[in-house]
């Protein structure tokens, strides 16, 4: 089982725990504002893998709790970035915000920006669309409808999944470089054999 670490960032009651709470238990509910974070776990089958996602709920006050969610940036494979719908993408809040997760995460991380609250929008918009900044995928959602969701969590999982992928590929690629450039060596035994040795 692959685990993926998910926080979860955004100003205060931009909809953060409810976006979530129709995620894992597919409901609508009023959330208090979170204090700290909230630590929730939940299971899925994606692409013929069994994959255990860890969800950190993040605080929207981080003059408040800044340094506690400090440490959660380093440990996330993937950082959710939430604002209101109803506010411009381009809103200074919002963008401190993905500066913020930028600035932090490691370079194995990866980023995608959800707008909450799409009932709450009359007119017509996109459900998809990339930041015209940071170059990010930027998704519409609606805890209060359950719309696109599911899709958010399964775009940034693909995502995580093939950053993995590539890093694993890295890896074999290193290794099979050090096996090369090993010296060989003789056998001392009657009958010598030219050999590598893998570390």
């Amino acid at each position: 089982m692959i685990r993926f670490n998910i926080l979860l960032i955004g100003e205060t009651s931009c909809g953060k725990s409810q976006f979530l709470q129709r995620y894992i238990n597919d409901s609508y509910i009023k959330c208090t504002p979170t204090v700290g974070i909230d630590c929730t776990c939940h299971d899925v089958y994606i692409n013929n893998t069994d994959i255990r996602l860890l969800f950190w709920d993040a605080t929207g006050n981080i003059e408040r709790f800044g340094n506690i969610i400090e440490d959660y940036y380093k440990r996330a494979d993937g950082i959710i970035i939430f604002k209101n719908a109803t506010k411009s993408s381009k809103s200074l809040v919002f963008n401190n915000w993905i500066q913020l997760a930028l600035d932090k995460k490691t370079p194995n991380t990866q980023l995608i920006l959800v707008s909450t609250k799409q009932d709450l929008i009359l007119r017509q918009i996109d459900n998809f669309s990339i930041h015209p900044i940071h170059k990010l995928p930027h998704i519409i959602t609606s805890a209060k409808t359950g719309n696109n969701i599911q899709y958010s969590i399964e775009q940034l999982i693909n995502l995580m999944l093939d950053k993995t992928h590539e890093i694993n590929i890295q890896l074999q690629s290193k290794n099979s470089e050090t096996i090369a450039l090993l010296p060989k060596q003789k056998n001392n035994s009657t009958k010598c054999f030219d050999c590598c040795v893998i570390l």
